[in-house]
C-alpha cells in the first residue's frame, strides 16, 4: 500500500486569472501558498478485478477508459497502472472550499501511481520485503 500526503493551497491573489477564458485574452498571474491541511491518496492492489476508486463518489470500473474521474484516470494512465487496483482519496477539508483540492489531488494521484508502478516493478525483480519496503518509504 502506498499513501501520499500533499499540502493544499490557497490563492492569495489573481484567482480566476488561471481560467482559459481570462488568460487567453489578458494573460494570467496567480499567487498561491501551501497551507497546513493536506489531501491523502492511497493506492493498493486489490483482490477484485478492475479499478476501485473512493473519493467524494464511489467508482468501480472494469477498464481505465471507464473511470469517470479525469484526474485519477489520467494519473493512472500516465504511469500505466494496471488493475486490480484501489485508489482512495481523503482530505482535511471538504470539497468546494476553494483550497485547490483538484490541483493537490492531481499531484498526489500522479505521485501515488508513479510509486505504485515502481513498487510493482521492484517486487517482480526481488522477493525481498525489505527492498520493497525501503523503496516505498523513500521514493
Amino acid at each position: 500500500m502506498i499513501i501520499t500526503r500533499t499540502p493544499l493551497r490557497i490563492s492569495i491573489g489573481g484567482g480566476g486569472t488561471d481560467l482559459p477564458s481570462y488568460y487567453e485574452r489578458f494573460g494570467g498571474f496567480v499567487i498561491s501558498a501551501a497551507i497546513n491541511k493536506h489531501i491523502y491518496v492511497g493506492i493498493n492492489e486489490t483482490f477484485s478485478g478492475g479499478y476501485f476508486l473512493k473519493y467524494s463518489a464511489l467508482e468501480h470500473a472494469a477498464t481505465l477508459d471507464d473511470i469517470r474521474h479525469p484526474l485519477i484516470r489520467e494519473a493512472l494512465r500516465m504511469h500505466n497502472v494496471c488493475p486490480p487496483i484501489e485508489v482512495v482519496s481523503m482530505a482535511d477539508v471538504p470539497a468546494g472550499t476553494g483550497n485547490k483540492i483538484s490541483t493537490s489531488l492531481r499531484s498526489a494521484a500522479w505521485r501515488a501511481s508513479k510509486l505504485q508502478r515502481m513498487a510493482r516493478s521492484t517486487s517482480r525483480r526481488s522477493t525481498s520485503p525489505i527492498v520493497r519496503s525501503t523503496i516505498w518509504k523513500n521514493a
